[in-house]
């Protein structure tokens, strides 16, 4: 039965109904405009509780803790970094700004995280790092990946944006690697409308991170004590997170865990009901007790179909998404690098839905979107 709605939203932002007066309460203070305050230092510590790990440090975004990682590892021209094409642009742009050359892998057959396989056929004695995304919040390979690295003293960084909250055998996703960068933007799910985090794992990179987060200025020594001279002595960038943001961010954290039950349940629901598709060619994600419900995907075999299905669903008042464009076939890196062939990735390129999942998706909504799926599957093929 149709909800009383004429739209269900792909997304919606987690907006918690206190955060206004909350943030009407806060704002009076000199502290809410404080750098590095003390919602700033709370930010930190709630992570910890989740990550596990105290070496946390809140960034405008994402794409500037990547950025910060690259220049913690002093990539230089000609470094070669390997990651998946099926991913946001920050993740290469992180190291191309830095003049590094891609090396991008594929991904597995039955779900868009990278491949080992693939992954070793790109490693040169120029390699430098390992790009390691963790699509939907969630980790698969674990094993091989980690191991990989090791042999081949590749050091790995986790671009962790969409696995708040997630883990892989009670692991949280974000510290398995070196260095990890963290997602709060508003497509996640929670966050402060642009945030992010740099986690950094491996103690070797701790003191070159803490200079770079901070214009490589060592304002930590200074303001901890350890020097008495407050001076430039690193190259580096703005990497703190403004402090409105970080209240709006503790804020909101403290709900972390009831975000991403609600949005798990969702998703297996979406999971039992639609997984039966593959008997019609139609595939889903992999079932996997750990991740954060941050992304529920159908996978068609090919763009003709899942744009059918895309715009049958619109008319019914469901918005759904595709994603990524697989970098390896973008304008830019066609241009400047050439042609690179990724069978599964295209696949995952030419066939991925995304299904509406968010905090205030409710379950009629839900269940009206599934059976339309189900209609619809008994005449598009």
């Amino acid at each position: 039965m149709k909800p009383n709605t004429s739209h269900i939203p792909f997304n919606l932002p987690y907006i918690h109904p206190d955060l206004p007066s909350f943030i009407k309460d806060v704002a009076s203070s000199h502290n809410f405009f404080r750098n590095q305050g003390p919602f700033y230092q709370k930010i930190k510590q709630q992570l910890s509780q989740w990550i596990k790990h105290t070496n946390i440090f809140p960034t405008p975004s994402c794409t500037n803790a990547l950025e910060i990682a690259a220049m913690v590892l002093d990539i230089k021209p000609g470094d070669e970094i390997i990651l998946p094409s099926y991913t946001f642009s920050s993740t290469a742009n992180a190291f191309v700004l830095r003049g590094a050359v891609l090396r991008f892998a594929d991904v597995l057959p039955h779900f868009p995280s990278l491949d080992p396989l693939s992954v070793k056929q790109q490693i040169t004695i120029r390699t430098k790092a390992l790009v390691w995304v963790h699509y939907g919040g969630q980790a698969t390979a674990t094993k091989e990946i980690l191991e990989i690295c090791k042999k081949h003293n590749i050091v790995l960084i986790e671009d962790a944006a969409q696995a708040i909250g997630a883990y892989h055998n009670d692991t949280s996703l974000g510290t398995l690697g070196d260095l990890s960068a963290i997602s709060f933007h508003e497509t996640k799910n929670l966050g402060c409308a642009q945030g992010g985090a740099l986690i950094v794992n491996n103690p070797i990179f701790l003191e070159k991170a803490m200079h770079h987060l901070q214009c490589g200025t060592n304002r930590h020594d200074f303001m901890g004590g350890k020097t008495s001279a407050y001076t430039w002595v690193n190259k580096g960038s703005n990497g703190i997170l403004a402090e409105p943001l970080c209240a709006i961010l503790s804020f909101h954290l403290e709900y972390l865990d009831e975000v991403n039950n609600r949005r798990r349940k969702l998703w297996h629901t979406y999971y039992q009901h639609l997984s039966p598709l593959a008997d019609k060619n139609i595939q889903t994600g992999i079932a996997d007790s750990g991740g954060n419900g941050h992304i529920f995907y159908l996978l068609f075999s090919n763009r003709k179909i899942r744009d059918q299905y895309k715009n049958k669903l619109i008319d019914k008042g469901i918005q759904t998404t595709t994603h990524y464009e697989p970098l390896h076939k973008s304008p830019f890196f066609s241009i400047s690098q050439g042609r690179v062939v990724l069978p599964q990735t295209e696949k995952f390129g030419d066939g991925l839905l995304r299904l509406p999942l968010h905090h205030y998706l409710k379950d009629n909504e839900q269940m009206y979107l599934i059976e339309e799926i189900m209609r619809l599957s008994q005449s598009i093929n």
